[in-house]
């Protein structure tokens, strides 16, 4: 699972802060046929998370040849995305809200409660494995990915700067003060 850092700045500060997702099933002993990926995202912003993604599928053969292109992914009509971090429930569309197409083809989207993303975080700040689930339309069931996820050594450390920008910013604006919550969720850095 391989991951980048998403930020989003306005008026000069950190507004929303998380990770851009990709990833595949394993390839191991699957000489041939079609693998099923994942783009997505989470992100933390202002009263609420994030949740972005598509499933796709991509030829094993064009995926090991390394000459993989965004043109050998196949968008599978989703239905259903979450992602779920250790020991917290997977993320679901906020109380009145609901799974929507995003402007990006392909892509569903939703809000959700800060506290499965700052779990997810957590767990990505940690090295912990975290779930991402989807449901491709005519299918009756969810299908899981999971691993860890892979960031360079400066994407992990502007990740930590992102987020204690944005906890910094929600701290400032809306009163937190020292509370626990802030405390737990500044000590999961590296």
């Amino acid at each position: 699972m391989v991951g980048r850092v998403q930020q989003d700045i306005r008026n000069g500060e950190v507004s929303s802060c998380g990770v851009v997702l990709a990833v595949t099933e394993s390839v191991q002993g699957v000489p041939s046929g079609k693998l099923l990926m994942f783009n997505g995202s989470f992100s933390l912003g202002e009263g609420a998370g994030l949740v972005k993604g598509r499933a796709s599928e991509i030829d094993v053969k064009s995926l090991l040849s390394g000459r993989a292109s965004l043109e050998a992914l196949k968008p599978l009509e989703t239905t259903n995305v979450w992602m779920k971090a250790p020991g917290a429930p997977a993320t679901t569309p906020i109380k009145g809200q609901s799974i929507r197409k995003s402007d990006d083809p392909g892509y569903l989207i939703y809000l959700t409660d800060l506290t499965s993303v700052i779990e997810l975080t957590k767990a990505v700040r940690s090295n912990q494995q975290i779930q991402i689930g989807m449901r491709i339309k005519s299918r009756d069931f969810d299908q899981a990915l999971f691993g860890t996820v892979q960031m360079t050594e400066a994407q992990t450390q502007q990740f930590d700067q992102c987020i204690n920008e944005w906890v910094n910013r929600m701290t400032t604006k809306y009163g937190l003060g020292e509370s626990a919550d802030r405390r737990d969720f500044s000590s999961s850095a590296k």
